[in-house]
């Protein structure tokens, strides 16, 4: 029973079989089933790319084709090469794909928010489109925006008293 089993096992991983699918039809667990893989000494198959080791050629190239291809994303892309979309993250920023257009960017395109004492308003379509950008003049004391956005974005009263407190401070 023992040796049909694990001959049975043998012949399926072989054979392509899912190890799930392996494991459900021996009625073993899937960890048994790595257990078993890893006493017969048979490759592991969803470890085709070595943690730690450089990607071949033609998984960099893969990810380089895909990275900003609609309808790819990073857990597509690792599933396909059969690594973790964090692999495939951090290759392509090592190379340079997370940036779509000048200043820093996040992987996905967008602009990074500029520090607190930059206005924080958002100019353009909130979109990864290249007319998105933060207006990025200097704030308001207290205020999140410069002097322009702040007056757009509070309401006449605010503003009133944010230009007395202004005026206060000036003298």
């Amino acid at each position: 029973m023992y040796d049909q089993r694990h001959a049975e096992f043998v012949s399926a991983y072989n054979a392509g079989v899912p190890m799930s699918r392996i494991a459900r039809s021996l009625r073993i667990s899937e960890n048994t089933a790595r257990k078993w893989r890893d006493m017969h000494k048979l490759p592991d198959r969803k470890a085709r790319i070595i943690h730690g080791k450089t990607l071949p050629a033609a998984a960099i190239a893969f990810i380089r084709e895909h990275y900003h291809a609609p309808g790819w994303t990073a857990k597509t892309i690792g599933k396909a090469l059969g690594i973790s979309k964090n692999m495939v993250i951090g290759k392509a920023n090592r190379m340079g794909l997370g940036k779509t257009r000048e200043g820093p960017t996040h992987l996905w395109g967008m602009p990074i928010a500029p520090p607190r004492s930059r206005c924080q308003w958002i100019e353009g379509e909130v979109t990864a489109s290249a007319d998105f950008h933060y207006c990025g003049k200097p704030v308001m004391e207290g205020q999140s925006y410069c002097r322009g956005h702040t007056e757009r974005a509070v309401s006449p009263a605010t503003w009133e008293r944010l230009n007395e407190r202004e005026a206060v401070e000036a003298v």
